[in-house]
């Protein structure tokens, strides 16, 4: 669907997310809205531990800082939080994205594929 740089955690949500409606509802309305798999704090503070490395890499390349993600925040659980949601939400948001751009390559691919078929059929009407 889409490709982090971060080939770990692109696996991982790649597996998470294979419904483009839901993948569609993250980009639009974020995680704050309920997402399942990243709603407790016990499952955020595992996907952070376990794609630490990753996640500030990305926010590294973006030039986000954690203070960014929570200005003021009181624990470090919280800064996970954020930086889980942040992640998932930019790959939600770039997979959405390049799905949208294939569909609109089929439906340019179909349209050529149809005036192709009609083109034909004008030829063959002309030579009969």
């Amino acid at each position: 669907m889409t490709t982090f740089k971060y080939s770990e955690l692109n696996d991982f949500l790649e597996d998470r997310f294979n419904d483009i409606d839901e993948i569609s509802d993250v980009t639009n309305y974020g995680c704050a809205a309920g997402v399942s798999g990243f709603i407790y704090s016990s499952e955020l503070a595992d996907v952070f531990d376990e794609y630490e490395d990753q996640l500030e890499d990305l926010l590294d390349s973006n030039d986000i800082k954690y203070t960014d993600l929570v200005p003021d925040f009181e624990t470090l659980q919280q800064v996970k939080e954020a930086a889980v949601w942040y992640a998932v939400e930019t790959w939600c948001a770039s997979a959405l994205e390049a799905y949208q751009e294939q569909e609109q390559e089929n439906q340019w691919k179909e349209a050529q594929e149809e005036q192709q078929g009609l083109a034909n059929e004008l030829l063959a009407a002309a030579l009969t």
